[in-house]
């Protein structure tokens, strides 16, 4: 398995032309590690080939639209998770 914080060493900031007035940078590394998902690492949902930049683009996409999409995204997950761990 690939190592997380290398991969989003990666990802040229710069290049993204992101207004880190209107994105917060720890949302975004947020949105890094849930978009990376769909790299590689799953070949049937691999949708960005773990190219760096088309990534930075997907995570500020979602935060453009949602500002707090990754936090609601993990809310979500953590629910889930509870709920399949409940005895009925």
């Amino acid at each position: 398995m690939r190592e997380k914080s290398g991969w989003m060493k990666r990802v040229p900031l710069a290049k993204l032309g992101i207004s880190w007035s209107e994105i917060e940078l720890n949302k975004f590394r947020s949105g890094l590690e849930v978009e990376y998902e769909h790299g590689s690492s799953d070949p049937e949902i691999d949708v960005t080939h773990d190219e760096p930049v088309l990534t930075g683009k997907i995570a500020w996409a979602h935060l453009k639209e949602i500002s707090d999409d990754y936090k609601r995204l993990d809310r979500m997950e953590s629910e889930v998770s509870v709920r399949s761990h409940c005895v009925v």
